[in-house]
């Protein structure tokens, strides 16, 4: 059996007495220089230019994980590790805390969502999203049932409706000036004093098909693409069905004196746009002037 030899591991060449050791001078002009030497050379700084920016908005947090963090943090006044965060009060989705040491008087109230006018903007965005999104009290329970957060009741449900119904009637109203101005400016130098616009009348329905007691119909302008009117339409009031059920005393001829029936429609919904149609086209006929559209164009279904 031949044996197997080991193979002699070459040695590795340093040089010789007839190597020259002396660094031979380089053509370029940069000195030679390590890789830390050549990054610690450069003046850019990229760990400071990728330092966070400031932290801003609404973030969704678990209490306990709080309630722990603030544990480890000592108190201002005694230095004692003993701070405990508590609820003090809740305000449908805003709480108010209150940080307080177990061995001195210091106590600190913290509330982590901001206010406008001593009202929490908080619940104001579930509502406003809840209404975007076209749902309703119902959805808002579910919604904050599964995260796990406060609910609001229903009558500070309808007051935060309340509340944005008038805002957003106000900016709808802006919105839809503004849009016929643009047409006006774009058109000044016509000699009739009243505009004349192109449009395209579209309707819509709360519920699919024509079982919707609810729909809005809107002018929107060819021209710009932007809405110029709307007509909200509804078939039912629900104020009218309560007064129905009650007997005719005190309350129900005060309740009939302060309402203001929601219901402008009678009919079919299918015949909700050509009516809504006829009813902005009238609007824009008596409110003609110099500044106003008179407005022309066909609906999306036969008028007659």
């Amino acid at each position: 059996m031949v044996k197997s030899i080991a193979r002699k591991r070459k040695r590795q060449f340093y040089g010789n007495k007839f190597t020259n050791t002396s660094k031979k001078n380089s053509t370029s002009a940069v000195p030679e220089c390590t890789a830390s030497c050549s990054k610690l050379g450069k003046e850019s700084f990229s760990t400071a230019e990728e330092m966070p920016g400031p932290v801003f908005g609404n973030r969704i947090v678990d209490l306990e994980l709080i309630v722990e963090a603030f544990a480890l943090l000592c108190c201002p006044k005694c230095f004692a590790e003993k701070v405990e965060l508590f609820e003090d009060s809740r305000y449908e989705l805003c709480s108010h805390f209150t940080l307080k040491c177990k061995c001195c008087d210091f106590f600190f109230c913290i509330c982590f969502i901001k206010k406008v006018v001593n009202a929490p903007v908080i619940n104001t965005r579930l509502v406003y999203g809840m209404r975007q999104i076209g749902k309703g009290f119902a959805g808002a329970f579910k919604l904050c049932s599964t995260l796990n957060l406060p609910r609001l009741t229903k009558t500070a449900y309808k007051n935060q409706e309340a509340k944005l119904l008038k805002v957003v009637q106000e900016v709808a109203e802006e919105s839809m000036i503004k849009a016929a101005t643009e047409i006006v400016e774009k058109q000044q130098n016509l000699s009739s004093d009243i505009v004349k616009c192109g449009i395209s009348v579209d309707g819509t329905w709360q519920r699919r098909g024509y079982t919707s007691m609810n729909g809005c119909v809107a002018a929107i302008s060819v021209d710009t693409g932007k809405v110029l009117d709307i007509e909200v339409m509804s078939s039912y009031c629900p104020t009218c069905k309560r007064l129905q059920t009650i007997p005719r005393n005190f309350e129900y001829e005060s309740s009939k004196a302060d309402h203001i029936c929601q219901c402008n429609f009678t009919g079919s919904s299918s015949k909700m746009e050509i009516v809504g149609a006829s009813r902005i086209f009238l609007r824009s006929e008596k409110t003609a002037d110099c500044n106003t559209l008179n407005i022309m164009g066909m609906a999306t279904q036969k008028l007659s």
